[in-house]
């Protein structure tokens, strides 16, 4: 019997300890979302989420191929139906946790049609 691929998702926060994540392995996720000023602590990041007001000059400008800006056109439709941001809460942590959830979701759908 074979298990099932469960993917793993990592959410980087711009907290102080996040520069322990620097010492993990390349690739320990299927997925690595970071927050605001977290890209700038791992290379191999695959989604920034991050608000509007979160400074362009503070945001990479070398992507690559498989690295994705998530700005609140992508998240807040997705935050709206946790609850919006009075009953989902309005920090980016839970923020980005909805939206990894919903895509996640959606992915799994997408594989089984």
């Amino acid at each position: 019997m074979s298990e099932e691929h469960r993917p793993s998702v990592a959410i980087l926060g711009s907290g102080p300890n996040v520069m322990a994540a620097r010492d993990w392995p390349e690739h320990p996720f299927d997925k690595l979302v970071v927050i605001n000023n977290a890209w700038q602590v791992r290379h191999d990041w695959d989604d920034l989420v991050f608000p509007y007001d979160f400074p362009p000059e503070r945001q990479p400008t070398n992507l690559k191929p498989r690295q994705r800006l998530i700005g609140e056109a992508e998240f807040v439709p997705v935050q709206n139906q946790y609850g919006g941001f009075v009953y989902a809460g309005a920090t980016m942590a839970f923020t980005t946790a909805y939206w990894v959830t919903r895509r996640r979701s959606h992915s799994r759908q997408r594989c089984r049609l």
